[in-house]
């Protein structure tokens, strides 16, 4: 019998939290580190390849738009808030802070 796959839950967009405006759908970066985004991502981690165990992770990054080069990064168990924080502090500790995020 074959192992039904788990899915993870990437996105729940029926939330009441607040919806911030996007501040820089006008701007075009002409630098780098003018403009930093930010993405997370889970990726599947085969705990044992054997039997085909596996568990999800969760890939927080910081890219600079301009280059698009990975300023910074954080993986975690969770999708919580608190790795996608640790990878832009990650990023603040290596650039000026003359920037938009």
């Amino acid at each position: 019998m074959r192992k039904k796959k788990r899915r993870a839950k990437t996105t729940d967009s029926s939330h009441d939290l607040p919806l911030y405006p996007n501040m820089v759908r006008e701007l075009i970066p002409v630098r780098p580190n003018q403009l930093w985004v930010s993405d997370i991502t889970y990726m599947v981690v085969y705990l044992d390849a054997q039997t085909g165990d596996y568990d999800f992770c969760y890939l927080s990054l910081v890219t600079d738009y301009y280059t698009k080069e990975i300023i910074s990064w954080c993986v975690g168990e969770t999708p919580e808030a608190r790795f996608a924080i640790e990878a832009l502090k990650m990023a603040l500790g290596r650039t000026d802070k003359s920037l938009m995020h």
